[in-house]
């Protein structure tokens, strides 16, 4: 039987995480053990479905406010309490018209709104599975090649939303995603010229 637990990691963005795990008993059906379902690992940081092919597409409001770094629109979104598939959704362009494509933090990057980024981390941080998932998805459509929010706002030079992206905890779950062509976001820094980063 599962059950929740709570348990503090030094290295998450939040804590306590809260999460399910498994419990030690096994149920005994004639001479059949059945085992309990696998458990959520809390280091796992994409989604079962990690392709991004899977997640939802955006609410068109939601793409608005991202692009626009409508801060009001995001807490009122925030507070009303949205569903996880409406964070973890995913806008694409139709051919050719847009360039940028990806979840809210791939969106506000492309446009530069650091302030949306930043109170998307800070708001967000209660849900911890949602923050992880949107800060490691890797984006294969438009020009973004395979790149994480932290990997574009490095390749677009975007310094205030590159530090804010690596920072602190964020920095551990992200410095070994790799762009498409095997770039890390060091790597990429450096080659960028933002040492501060």
């Amino acid at each position: 039987m599962a059950k929740w637990e709570h348990h503090n990691y030094p290295n998450s963005i939040t804590s306590p995480q809260i999460f399910l795990t498994e419990s030690k008993n096994h149920h005994h059906n004639h001479d059949h053990e059945v085992m309990n379902p696998p458990t959520y690992d809390p280091s796992v940081t994409t989604r079962l479905d990690d392709d991004p092919r899977s997640w939802a597409p955006m609410d068109p409001e939601l793409k608005k406010a991202a692009c626009a770094g409508n801060v009001k629109f995001l807490r009122k979104a925030i507070a009303s309490a949205k569903p996880q598939d409406y964070w973890l959704s995913r806008f694409r362009p139709t051919r050719g018209r847009e360039s940028c494509a990806g979840n809210i933090l791939h969106l506000a990057v492309w446009n530069n709104r650091k302030t949306f980024v930043t109170q998307a981390l800070y708001l967000l941080g209660e849900e911890d599975v949602i923050l992880r998932q949107l800060l490691t998805q890797r984006e294969t459509a438009a020009e973004l090649s395979n790149a994480t929010p932290a990997l574009l706002a490095i390749k677009k030079r975007r310094v205030g939303c590159a530090k804010i992206l690596t920072e602190g905890s964020r920095a551990e779950l992200i410095k070994n995603l790799l762009d498409g062509d095997g770039n890390s976001p060091l790597f990429l820094a450096v080659q960028n010229g933002l040492p501060e980063v």
